[in-house]
């Protein structure tokens, strides 16, 4: 059955777009993502040509949730070989009955029903508390709110595709992951 999707983007005040998504149909699976670029558009772009493919390798072998949290650390890694940049990411994988996503940052999954709509998705910065006694926990960074400093680069949130500079301080690619029935 065919899953109805609606996208929109917004460039907003940067110079370039640095945001992406990517929609992906696999037998008996619909994956949906998006990727919020910071600090060039590299790590957004090269995920979404990517991570379908490798959520689509994963979810044969692993429940949706370990394919969806295997298929962002290799991401990740990937990327981080390649480029200092990043991207916040979301991935939704609707199959088997179920919804389940992965979000590493500040980008929103919301369930709209004809009553409104549930925020799924948490977002991972620094007014998030357990994201910020996280971060304060390992305590390699300096804090200046609403920005996670490593030198002279900042950064809001805690988790992100990419970004190795600042996985010193505690950003993780390490999704966080939940699940619903459909």
């Amino acid at each position: 059955m065919p899953i109805p999707y609606h996208v929109a983007q917004r460039r907003g005040a940067r110079p370039a777009q640095e945001d992406t998504w990517c929609v992906a149909s696999l037998p008996g699976w619909f994956i949906g993502a998006v990727f919020d670029g910071h600090g060039g558009a590299a790590t957004a772009e090269y995920a979404a040509r990517v991570l379908p493919r490798k959520i689509e390798q994963k979810i044969q072998r692993f429940s949706p949730a370990q394919a969806l949290r295997e298929a962002f650390a290799e991401t990740s890694g990937e990327v981080e070989r390649q480029t200092d940049d990043g991207a916040a990411a979301l991935a939704v994988a609707v199959g088997q009955g179920r919804i389940t996503w992965a979000n590493a940052g500040d980008c929103r999954l919301l369930l709209v029903t004809a009553d409104g709509y549930t925020q799924l998705s948490a977002d991972h910065r620094l007014d998030n508390p357990n994201e910020r006694q996280r971060i304060e926990n390992i305590g390699r960074g300096e804090i200046r709110d609403p920005y996670l400093y490593v030198g002279p680069y900042g950064l809001m949130v805690t988790r992100t595709l990419g970004d190795r500079l600042f996985e010193p301080a505690g950003v993780t690619a390490t999704p966080e992951v939940g699940e619903r029935l459909r």
